[in-house]
């Protein structure tokens, strides 16, 4: 989702005026978020592990929409920063659950699992967006990728799994033995 709402942000720049300097500071903008979030990722993650992976998901429902009310690079620049802010502490989180779960034996072919259904799947946000662009415009694909978003978000707030991780610390106990 994440790869098509950057490119949906472009577009939607673009098509409301603005210069490619303007575009590239707006992406500056919301990369300086994911930055600040890597930087606050060690504290978040001393909080609650499923408020701040539900929270991610939640504050890009959020965000996503509002970019639709005022498609231009300087309102999508800042959203796009909340929406990354706390990707980097939730991954973080993920990924070291996934690893306190899985065998020893099992780490590489789960990453490697991982890394390729990723991979796999990525073009895909940025091939559907475009044909919603092309079809019915900006709002259109901003909306589709917030509802996406939100049925995402909606699905990790009734996972038993996410609202039920293990502390950051207990964790990585669990898999230093």
């Amino acid at each position: 989702m994440f790869s098509a709402l950057t490119f949906t942000a472009i577009v939607a720049a673009r098509q409301s005026g603005a210069a490619p300097a303007d575009v590239g500071l707006m992406m500056a903008i919301s990369g300086a978020g994911g930055l600040l979030g890597a930087l606050a990722a060690p504290r978040l993650q001393q909080r609650s592990p499923a408020a701040v992976v539900l929270a991610m998901f939640w504050v890009a429902a959020a965000a996503i929409p509002a970019m639709a009310v005022h498609p231009t690079a300087w309102a999508i620049g800042p959203l796009l920063a909340a929406a990354f802010f706390l990707a980097p502490a939730a991954n973080a989180i993920l990924f070291t659950y996934q690893m306190t779960i899985t065998p020893d034996h099992l780490q590489g072919r789960v990453i490697s699992s991982l890394a390729l259904i990723g991979s796999a799947v990525t073009p895909v946000g940025p091939l559907a967006s475009g044909l919603i662009l092309d079809r019915w415009g900006v709002t259109a694909a901003l909306l589709s990728i917030a509802s996406v978003m939100a049925v995402v978000a909606l699905g990790a707030t009734l996972s038993r799994t996410i609202r039920h991780l293990p502390p950051l610390a207990e964790a990585e106990a669990v898999a230093a033995r």
